[in-house]
């Protein structure tokens, strides 16, 4: 559903409007595979201009054919309609759609939860009351948290914008890293950021420290909805 919306200004703000169904166009392209000019001039047709989020679509398809047996999609989804979770999930359920279809086989039928349920429990959770009752919870955790700790100072330049430090770990770490968090019931982000937070606490002594990090609130049978 979200593939067939458009977004529009209304009175309440950024409005959703759903369409019963949207015309999907595949731009179709040749050439040959050598030809790297022409291959990144595809690419940026791909990414084309921005969207209209007003009229939609939302997205645009591109197919080329590089030689007799090589076929590429191109596709550009607007962020709008699309993020980091539902990346995989969509490229997961088009693999799985075209193998069945390449095998003969019926294309599988749509998930038996649709957006429009999605959209509905947002909406419980979007009401006032339900809005009020989470307020309230979190206000009363963070009076009796500490919301900041004094780190530690380094002699380091002084720089007029934050820095970052980028690291790699090499396979075999990353893969005791896992093992151990898998033998604690625990995913490889939960491990990591427990580190994260016992150092916190060695550098400032702070039994508590108060932390937070975004995350996906699809329930558990609406995991793989797109």
């Amino acid at each position: 559903a979200v593939l067939r919306s458009r977004f529009v200004m209304g009175e309440s703000g950024l409005e959703m409007r759903v369409a019963e169904s949207v015309a999907v166009t595949l731009v179709r392209r040749t050439f040959e595979d050598a030809d790297v000019q022409a291959r990144a001039a595809w690419l940026d047709a791909v990414h084309g201009p921005p969207f209209d989020l007003q009229t939609g679509p939302v997205f645009r398809f591109h197919l080329a054919q590089v030689g007799p047996e090589v076929a590429l999609l191109g596709v550009c989804i607007q962020h709008i309609a699309i993020d980091g979770r539902s990346v995989p999930m969509w490229i997961d359920q088009l693999s799985r759609a075209y193998a069945q279809v390449l095998s003969g086989a019926p294309a599988p039928p749509p998930p038996a939860v649709t957006f429009a349920d999605y959209r509905g429990r947002e909406a419980e959770r979007g009401h006032p009351a339900a809005r009020e009752a989470a307020l309230q919870h979190w206000r009363r955790f963070a009076d009796t948290m500490p919301l900041a700790v004094s780190l530690p100072t380094f002699a380091l330049p002084r720089v007029r914008r934050a820095r970052a430090l980028y690291f790699t770990l090499d396979e075999a770490q990353v893969s005791r890293a896992r093992a151990f968090a898998e033998a604690e019931g625990a995913t490889l982000f939960e491990l990591l950021f427990g580190v994260w937070l016992a150092l916190v606490h060695r550098w400032t002594g702070v039994e508590e420290v108060v932390a937070n990090y975004p995350v996906n609130l699809r329930p558990r049978d609406m995991a793989d909805l797109f």
